[in-house]
C-alpha cells in the first residue's frame, strides 16, 4: 500500500510541475521588450506610459526602450495593447558607439505605479513603470541616494564613481 501512495504521490508531483511549466508559458505572449541604459549607470529609470506620446521603435521582433542619463521617457499607452502584458523583458548597457552587452534584473526589480487620479479617472492606460538598473548589492548598499526623504524613487542614472561610498 505505501509503494501505491509514493507512485501518486509522484505522479501529482510530475503534474504539477508539468501544469506549472505549461502555465508559465502561457504568460508570455510572444512579444518582446528591449530595455537600454547608458553604460556604467545604476539608478531607477521609468517609463510613462501615456496615450499621447509615440511607439517606441520596433527593431528585429522586439519594441527598443532607450534611455538617457535622465532615465525617464514617455511611450505609448497603445503597446500595452494585443496581448497578455507579459512581454519577454531584456536588458542591455550600451556604449556611444551603440555597442551592447546583456545585463540581469535585480531583485530590486520593477515597480508599476498607477497614479491616483488616472485610478479615480478609471483610466488604467496610463501608468509608470520604474525598473532598478545594477546589482542586487549596488542597490542595497546605496539605496538610500536613490529615494526621497518620503521613500519615493529618484529618477535618474547616475555614473557609479559619483555614488558615495
Amino acid at each position: 500500500m505505501e509503494i501505491s501512495k509514493a507512485k501518486i504521490t509522484n505522479q501529482t508531483v510530475l503534474l504539477l510541475v508539468l501544469c506549472v511549466s505549461l502555465s508559465s508559458g502561457c504568460l508570455s505572449d510572444g512579444r518582446k521588450w528591449k530595455y537600454f541604459y547608458p553604460d556604467g549607470y545604476i539608478g531607477w529609470a521609468r517609463v510613462n506610459f501615456k496615450k499621447d506620446a509615440v511607439m517606441p521603435p520596433f527593431k528585429d521582433g522586439a519594441y527598443i526602450f532607450k534611455f538617457t542619463q535622465t532615465g525617464e521617457m514617455d511611450v505609448s499607452t497603445e503597446v500595452k495593447k494585443g496581448g497578455s502584458y507579459y512581454p519577454t523583458k531584456e536588458f542591455y548597457y550600451y556604449t556611444d558607439d551603440m555597442q551592447y552587452k546583456r545585463i540581469w534584473p535585480t531583485s530590486a526589480g520593477s515597480v508599476n505605479v498607477q497614479k491616483e487620479e488616472n485610478i479615480e479617472r478609471q483610466n488604467y492606460e496610463e501608468s509608470q513603470s520604474y525598473q532598478f538598473v545594477g546589482t542586487y548589492e549596488e542597490y542595497q548598499i546605496h539605496r538610500d541616494q536613490f529615494r526621497d526623504k518620503d521613500g519615493n524613487e529618484i529618477v535618474g542614472l547616475v555614473k557609479k564613481e559619483q555614488l558615495q561610498k
